[in-house]
């Protein structure tokens, strides 16, 4: 949730694989999750699930790049099932 006006939000998937000594290598490719756009306060928390197939990072992006006057507050919390 945003605590005052609006803050852009994307994530994507960066694949990986496990390599021979059991560390995840990224191959680099991406698979988008949430295109980039703006939540606003107004509107309350946003909320959503993914579901993940295989080994990779998921990247989150809060942007506020368009709001070169204001800063944000953000509230976040990831919850994750294995």
């Amino acid at each position: 949730s945003v605590a005052a006006r609006g803050v852009n939000f994307g994530a994507k998937l960066v694949h990986g694989s496990e390599g021979v000594d059991g560390c995840e290598r990224p191959s680099g490719e991406t698979t988008v999750l949430r295109q980039p756009t703006k939540i606003r306060a107004e509107a309350g928390p946003c909320k959503g699930s993914w579901t993940i197939q295989g080994p990779g990072v998921i990247e989150v992006e809060l942007d506020n790049s368009h709001s070169v006057l204001r800063s944000k507050t953000v509230v976040y919390t990831f919850d994750f099932e294995m």
